[in-house]
C-alpha cells in the first residue's frame, strides 16, 4: 500500500452489515457496485469465514469494463493488485462459466452478453 494511502478496517459486525445491505437485492453484483477500487474489498476484513478466493473472482469480474470493451490480463492484474497468472486463472474460470468472453485475436476479455443482461436486470 502506498504511504499516502488510507486504510479502513471494518469489524466483523460492520462487514456483516455492509454485506447484508448490499445483497438486499438478492444479487452478488450489488456487493461490488460502486467500488472505486475493486481490490479494496479484499482488504475489508480478515474474517476467516469469508472466502477470499470467491471475493477475488468477484473482484476480477468487477474489473471488466461495463461498456464491454476488451481489456488485457496484465491491465486487470494491475488494477486488482494480483499476478497475471492468478488473474488469468480466474478469467479462464469466468469464461468457462459464460460470464466473460475472450477475443481470440486480441486476447482481451470482456463481459459476456449474459453478464451484461444480469447487470442490466440489477439496475432496473
Amino acid at each position: 500500500m502506498p504511504p499516502s494511502a488510507i486504510r479502513i478496517t471494518l469489524s466483523d459486525a460492520q462487514v456483516a452489515e455492509v454485506v447484508e445491505s448490499a445483497t438486499a437485492g438478492d444479487s452478488p453484483a450489488m456487493l461490488l457496485r460502486g467500488l472505486a477500487d475493486p481490490a479494496a474489498i479484499l482488504e475489508m476484513t480478515d474474517n476467516s469465514r469469508i472466502s477470499r478466493s470467491l471475493l477475488r473472482g468477484f473482484v476480477v469480474l468487477a474489473a471488466l469494463p461495463r461498456d464491454r470493451t476488451g481489456i488485457g490480463v496484465i491491465q486487470i492484474a494491475s488494477q486488482i493488485d494480483a499476478s497475471p497468472s492468478t488473474t488469468h486463472r480466474y478469467l479462464t474460470t469466468l469464461v468457462e462459466l459464460g460470464l466473460v468472453e475472450r477475443d481470440a485475436r486480441s486476447r482481451r476479455y470482456r463481459l459476456s452478453d449474459f453478464a451484461v443482461r444480469a447487470k442490466s436486470d440489477d439496475d432496473s
